[in-house]
């Protein structure tokens, strides 16, 4: 919200007024010290407003700003000549997902909680325009957002991340980015800005079939490691092309007690497989979650989905023991486990 200007000047109507008795003490140092005159402050300064309120989907707190006086127009020329092309960008990304931006910008009214923005044809040349939305103080009451069975890539992925770094969606709940190709880079992206701890309130991460490996798993687990995501419920990481050493690194952070309430964990269709190999053992992957399902350290978990014809008789006997529903997926379908 703009901060509010307001003048030092006093009405004529009180100029006429006879002063003030003369104080019998000496004025304190907090009485001397006026409070600064807007146009007095110093260009840095100037430069840190115009950075809070800069807003391409709520553009007139700037302007409104730069219309109070010829000083503050002069101050802020630059910010509202970089403001109006953003505010362009974003407007037609608003309608090219069929959503006028007046209905996400919809002061006295109820504040947007879902955007449903799947299938739209994203693709990385909307990242600026994306990171420019998200970024507005128009979603800070966002809960849900829909941007899957896009073409974003690494590059949106990266606006997003941006988006939420800059403090964009602080109360987002629930993200779902499936069939994007966002790969390793885009979800290290994504979790460099979880791990400082800027989207708290997340629940829900969808990630399927975007090309994902290890190194991105990794990222992720260094997010949940450094306390970011602390009330973490579902991750869908199905059709990806992690291996035993991305799961490995997922339940370290359940050995350290970083995924108390995780309730569903979807792993099917990747390269860790929880059928028993030629000597009668599972892989490393599938024996570290039964190692922390069979430690508690997993204790809110209600559904988890691995790869695999089979399964492994630990693990399958494990979720009968803690009551969690096991499945497995092959070519993308997913049926009830079975030993």
């Amino acid at each position: 919200m703009a901060s509010k200007v307001f003048s030092t000047a006093l009405p004529s109507a009180f100029s006429t007024m006879p002063s003030p008795p003369r104080l019998s003490r000496r004025p304190s140092k907090e009485e001397e010290e006026a409070p600064p005159n807007l146009v007095e402050l110093s260009s840095d300064v100037l430069a840190i407003i115009t950075s809070l309120l800069f807003d391409a989907l709520v553009p007139h707190h700037l302007s409104r700003l730069a219309e109070t006086c010829t000083v503050m127009r002069a101050a802020l020329a630059d910010g509202l000549a970089a403001l109006c092309p953003d505010h362009k960008l974003a407007r037609a990304l608003c309608q090219h997902c069929s959503m006028p931006i007046s209905l996400i910008v919809n002061a006295g009214r109820t504040p947007v909680e879902q955007l449903y923005w799947d299938n739209k044809g994203l693709g990385a040349a909307h990242g600026l325009p994306l990171y420019l939305v998200l970024r507005s103080e128009a979603l800070y009451s966002l809960e849900q957002l829909y941007l899957h069975s896009n073409r974003l890539g690494r590059q949106g992925a990266a606006a997003i991340a941006g988006a939420i770094a800059a403090g964009g969606m602080p109360h987002l709940k629930h993200l779902y980015l499936f069939r994007n190709g966002i790969g390793d880079e885009g979800l290290q992206a994504l979790s460099s800005a979880f791990a400082n701890g800027v989207m708290r309130e997340l629940e829900t991460l969808g990630l399927r079939d975007n090309g994902i490996g290890d190194a991105g798993v990794s990222a992720l687990a260094n997010a949940f490691h450094a306390g970011g995501l602390p009330v973490f419920r579902a991750l869908g990481l199905e059709e990806n092309g992690i291996s035993e050493v991305g799961v490995d690194a997922l339940m370290g952070c359940a050995r350290h007690h970083r995924l108390t309430h995780l309730e569903k964990l979807h792993l099917s269709s990747n390269l860790v497989v929880a059928e028993a190999d030629g000597c009668g053992g599972a892989d490393r992957g599938v024996a570290a979650i039964v190692s922390a399902i069979r430690d508690g350290c997993l204790p809110c978990l209600q559904r988890l989905t691995v790869s695999g014809s089979t399964v492994d008789a630990q693990l399958h006997r494990v979720c009968y023991e803690r009551r969690i529903s096991l499945a497995v997926g092959v070519g993308g379908m997913v049926f009830q486990a079975t030993v």
